[in-house]
């Protein structure tokens, strides 16, 4: 099964080369072009990765970041940052919000290839565990709430408090 990544930037023209770039490694690609549309596409497709621009419109790729950060099931998705902001500042405020890599334009596309790679293989241990996770929040039903994610942890089990 192919793995897929979900490209977000309103550049037509990056988004063909990055998406023609990663097909051609063997990825699935799908597309956003606005912060909004990149949330509402990972919440339905849970991609393997995002590649997310910083500047979008409706909504910045920092906020895309920080909301996908904080929801239980997109959390663990691997992020690499694609931008023109390429200050240091702005590379360790990205990576202070949790972003797992950051390129900035112009970029390589065979760099781009190799980072999100090997993006994929650091998580495919943890992608299992993930998906188990999912699955059994799925048949928990209205108390899938008490298995919590702990960022940069794993999993907890919330006990049934008493009444």
């Amino acid at each position: 099964m192919r793995e897929t990544i979900l490209v977000v930037d309103d550049e037509a023209d990056v988004v063909d080369l990055v998406r023609y770039h990663l097909n051609r490694a063997g990825f699935d690609v799908d597309v956003a072009s606005s912060g909004m549309a990149a949330l509402h596409t990972a919440r339905q497709r849970r991609p393997d990765a995002i590649v997310l621009d910083i500047m979008l419109p409706q909504m910045s790729g920092t906020e895309v970041l920080q909301k996908l950060k904080l929801e239980i099931d997109t959390a663990t998705i691997p992020v690499l940052i694609l931008t023109a902001k390429g200050l240091l500042s702005e590379r360790i405020a990205g990576l202070e919000l949790g972003v797992d890599d950051y390129i900035t334009k112009p970029f390589s596309p065979r760099e781009l290839v190799l980072r999100v790679g090997n993006l994929l293989r650091r998580i495919r241990e943890t992608r299992t565990v993930d998906t188990h996770v999912r699955r059994l929040r799925e048949k928990l039903g209205g108390t899938a709430g008490r298995i919590v994610t702990v960022r940069g942890e794993g999993y907890r089990f919330l006990p049934q408090q008493s009444p």
